[in-house]
Order: C-alpha cells, then sequence, then structure tokens
C-alpha cells in the first residue's frame, strides 16, 4: 500500500513542481508599468518607454528604425510619431508594434509638431511654416495649408486647448493663438526661441529662452489672455524641446542634457531634475496615465 500511494503521488508532486516554477518565471519577468513615459530620442531613431512613477527603463527599443522622430501624440491606445524625414507614423502604444509607418506623408513635408483635437490631427510643417489639418483616422488631407505665414522652418511647438491652437514660431520669436475650428490669428505674443507647449487647466507652459538669451525656462501663462504669469517658471534647463502633463507633474526633455526633468506643476520646483537620464537627443514626450 505505501508503494501504490508513493507512485500515485509522484504526477502530483511533478505538478505542483511544475505550478511551482511557473509562478516563479511569471514573477521574475519585468512588469508592465500601469503608466508610462514615452520619449522620442532624435540621433537613436527610437522612442523609449519608462516607468512613470520611477523613471525606470521598461523598453529601451520600444519603437526603432524611426528617421528623426520629434514630437509624439497619444490617441487612447495609438501613438502618432512626426518623424523630421516627411512622414507621421502610427503605433500601437501597447505593443509598440507598427501601424502604418507612413500614415502621413507628402513632399517639402517635415512633420515638427502634433496636436489632437477630436477627429482632426494638426501638423506643424518645419519646411514651409505651415500648420496642416489631416484626419486622425484615415491620415487624409482635410487642409494642408490651415494655418499660413510663419517664418520658414520654425513651427515647433504645436497645442490645443479647448478651440483654440497654440503654435510656436522659433524663428519668428513668437507664440501665435489661432483658431481650431477655422485656422484663423487671435494674436501673438513675443516669446524668445519658443519651443515646446503644455497645458494644465488654464494654465500654458512654453519652453523659450530666458530674459537674457543665456539660458532656457519654461514660462507660465494664462491660456485665455496669452499673459505672462511667471516668466521663469523653471530655470536651468538645456533645449527644453517638449512638455507633457500628467496630473501635478510636468515632465520637460532637456536636448542638451539628455534628460526628462520631472517639476511640480503648481510651484515649478525641481522633483527630479534627471527622471530620466542618459538619452541620445531626446525630444517628444507623452505620458500615458493609469489605466483604471
Amino acid at each position: 500500500m505505501k508503494a501504490s500511494v508513493s507512485l500515485n503521488a509522484r504526477p502530483l508532486f511533478r505538478a505542483l513542481c511544475g505550478l511551482l516554477f511557473t509562478c516563479t518565471a511569471l514573477l521574475a519577468m519585468p512588469r508592465r508599468a500601469d503608466a508610462q513615459v514615452y520619449v522620442s530620442q532624435t540621433t537613436a531613431g527610437v522612442v523609449s518607454e519608462y516607468d512613470e512613477k520611477t523613471g525606470e527603463v521598461i523598453n529601451a527599443s520600444f519603437i526603432t528604425g524611426l528617421n528623426g522622430p520629434n514630437e509624439l501624440r497619444l490617441s487612447r491606445e495609438v501613438l502618432f510619431i512626426a518623424n523630421d524625414a516627411g512622414s507621421v507614423g502610427t503605433y500601437d502604444a501597447k505593443t509598440g508594434a507598427a501601424i502604418n509607418p507612413s500614415f502621413i506623408t507628402g513632399t517639402s513635408f517635415a512633420p515638427i509638431g502634433l496636436a489632437l483635437s477630436g477627429d482632426d490631427l494638426f501638423v506643424a510643417n518645419g519646411n514651409d511654416g505651415t500648420v496642416g489639418q489631416y484626419d486622425a483616422k484615415t491620415g487624409n488631407v482635410i487642409n494642408a495649408t490651415f494655418i499660413t505665414g510663419l517664418a520658414s522652418p520654425s513651427p515647433c511647438g504645436l497645442g490645443r486647448l479647448g478651440n483654440s491652437l497654440f503654435v510656436t514660431d522659433t524663428v519668428g520669436n513668437v507664440l501665435g493663438k489661432y483658431s481650431a475650428k477655422t485656422g484663423k490669428s487671435s494674436g501673438t505674443v513675443a516669446v524668445t526661441y519658443p519651443y515646446g507647449i503644455a497645458f494644465s487647466g488654464n494654465k500654458l507652459f512654453v519652453g523659450a529662452k530666458n530674459k537674457d538669451g543665456d539660458g532656457f525656462t519654461i514660462a507660465e501663462y494664462d491660456a485665455k489672455t496669452v499673459k505672462v504669469i511667471k516668466a521663469d517658471f523653471i530655470t536651468g534647463l538645456s533645449y527644453p524641446w517638449q512638455i507633457a502633463v500628467l496630473g501635478d507633474k510636468l515632465f520637460v526633455t532637456n536636448g542638451g542634457a539628455g534628460t526628462v526633468g520631472e517639476y511640480d506643476a503648481k510651484t515649478g520646483k525641481v522633483i527630479n531634475g534627471a527622471f530620466i537620464s542618459g538619452l541620445a537627443d531626446p525630444f517628444g514626450i507623452v505620458v500615458k496615465a493609469q489605466s483604471k
């Protein structure tokens, strides 16, 4: 009887060992964070993925084979990537798999800024100083010259708040406000070398040179009036190409330092100036919030 019990127990023992091994292996596997930070590295031609809370690498080669990736935008699970070489591609934000690398293309097309408004995707073209309007679902052209008259090749930062589009004209040294429905201008504000744009409520954040012209800052504006609240909201930056907001945090790509800095969106206080480091010309940034 004892021998019979021992033989019968062996298959169960092996099954339990297999289950234990599987559980151990699963625990050892890297876990995907609930909230991610996506950063484009222009020189390396990649988009990398990081943990929003810790800055730790999730996947340094999340999307590869890009040609001058700069601005990023996220719509649900679709990641839009502007390639300076002449295309806007779409990718799966969960897996990094290509959906359509040539979602928008064109001659004399150097996309460098992106903004979403419902089913409209606005693209700043660095080659001709225009902002084009495209169908965000199909990539079809709605109006390639939705906004014109910008100093070429300078429209860089592009952002939408409500029915307004904000465009930074880097060569022209102005920040412009336009209707997201008609493209009509509602005025400009003089800003020295403006670049990245982000919003938190009715506050507008713009990366630009400081008043002395010897460094870079993030300036804080009232988005309705486009009046300065605090010109040196965040200081000590090095080419703040793009800005992302998540809750009470600002994330800024510092192209000159190869870092992403983390800041308090209410006070401008540094949380971690090198939240992510060791990057090759970081440019675009987007933060995916934690799923509920």
